[in-house]
């Protein structure tokens, strides 16, 4: 009963911090607070609460180091002009009839080259939802064509935050896994760009582009050369540096570029670098092209921070143990039950973090193979929490790009189709081991 109660307090708590738009982190370290006391209710000592807390806090500090340097990464990528240059590029792709095709691309494309899906959505995301209202094209579809596009690299770039937590959660090699799931979400991601070819023809634009490429082009000093972080970036993971060193070595570059291309001051470096990328406001480009550094990540880290001691306690009080997996699941089963566990950790925790870590928790026992089970919890666990709205995962992404409503819901087409994709492959398996048999 108190585990209940604990978890109907908790709930309340963020769906109560998600509807008046707090800081999640409140919620999730009010539940951690009501679990600690829970602990303690159940014959814990302090001493053992305190390493109950400290085996989270070590899941999380891995991730926290990498958010930090994606914040500096993505400040560094904005004062240097990488990602207005990206912005522009993908502007000049885009098809008049090909519109919602287009964004869904651009947004997983450019997701994937930094790894993260709140900023897809804040500078891409916001560009695309501005084009496609003032061109008249449907924003509930635009929105949807967006969410799901952010979340490809977020599933499966190697700079991915989420992909870095799945990795040391269930201790298999980021790398391998960035290339796994790469590959398994390439059918769902042709078969979700045919399910948007109807829906482009039918909205297309109908005026020309605004003049946001002239605004970027007024503020930054646009040229090819604003690549070389990016190419950075990516030719050291392909030589198999590990992703924080990658990730400096872009933040290195970056700021190089900065400094010699855009006349940035060598003291704006670390102004940016910890407070993050601004323009003068009042124009175009300061309302595209913002944000990032260190204090970025304030709140990511301390709701990662908080989900990670919570799920310490929940482990070590084996309060998930009437959940766990008996071991004597497989195939079809195991994922989807995998995937309803990372939907119901997703809708309590309200955030993508949380269903990841209390999945993983409660699941774990249900795989003999870490790789299988990676690659369900990168399903289930990863993409399971962007079915529910009122998740931070949808909630954020919604607001920055400023669509209210649940009229871009029906076109999630990536989103049902990667859930589903995963299911038949279980079940092709599954028919064949039969005829085998």
């Amino acid at each position: 009963m108190d585990l209940i109660v604990c978890i109907v307090l908790m709930f309340a708590a963020l769906l109560f911090t998600v509807w008046s738009g707090g800081q999640l982190f409140f919620a999730t370290g009010f539940g951690l607070a009501l679990f600690c006391i829970y602990a303690l209710r159940h014959g814990n000592s302090p001493r053992q609460l305190g390493a109950m807390l400290m085996v989270g806090v070590k899941k999380a500090l891995v991730v926290i180091l990498v958010l930090l340097v994606i914040g500096m990464l993505t400040a560094s990528w904005m004062l240097c002009g990488t990602i207005p240059y990206l912005v522009c590029l993908g502007m000049k792709l885009i098809h008049p009839r090909l519109f919602v095709l287009c964004a869904f691309l651009l947004c997983a494309a450019i997701s994937f080259l930094i790894g993260t899906a709140f900023g897809t959505a804040n500078t891409m995301g916001v560009v695309l939802m501005t084009i496609a209202r003032g061109c008249g094209v449907s924003p509930a579809i635009t929105a949807g064509a967006i969410l799901c596009g952010i979340y490809v690299g977020d599933r499966c770039s190697p700079m991915s935050s989420s992909l870095l937590l799945l990795s040391t959660l269930t201790g298999t090699d980021h790398y391998t896994n960035s290339r796994r799931t790469l590959r398994s979400c390439l059918a769902p991601l042709a078969l979700a760009g045919l399910c948007y070819l109807p829906f482009s023809l039918a909205n297309p634009m109908q005026g020309a582009v605004s003049d946001t490429a002239a605004a970027l082009g007024e503020s930054f000093c646009l040229r090819p050369v604003l690549l070389l972080p990016v190419a950075v970036m990516f030719l050291l993971c392909l030589c198999r540096v590990p992703m924080k060193r990658a990730m400096l070595g872009s933040i290195i570059a970056a700021c190089a570029v900065a400094l010699l291309v855009q006349g940035a001051s060598p003291l704006d470096l670390p102004r940016v670098l910890v407070l993050g990328f601004h323009l003068p406001e009042g124009t175009l480009a300061a309302s595209l092209i913002h944000g990032g550094g260190i204090s970025s990540m304030a709140s990511g880290c301390l709701v990662v921070l908080t989900s990670c001691a919570l799920a310490g306690i929940l482990e070590g009080t084996h309060a998930t143990a009437r959940f766990e997996s008996t071991g004597r699941e497989v195939g079809l089963g195991r994922y989807l039950r995998t995937t309803v566990t990372g939907i119901l950790t997703g809708a309590i925790g309200c955030n993508q973090t949380m269903a990841l870590v209390l999945t993983e928790s409660i699941r774990r026992g249900a795989y003999p193979d870490k790789d299988e089970f990676l690659q369900d919890l990168s399903f289930g666990g990863s993409l399971g929490p962007v079915l529910l709205p009122w998740c931070i995962t949808v909630y954020i992404p919604m607001q920055s790009i400023g669509f209210a409503g649940l009229g871009y819901y029906p076109y999630q087409f990536w989103i049902f189709l990667m859930l589903l994709w995963r299911a038949l492959i279980w079940a092709a398996h599954a028919r064949k081991s039969a005829k085998a048999a």
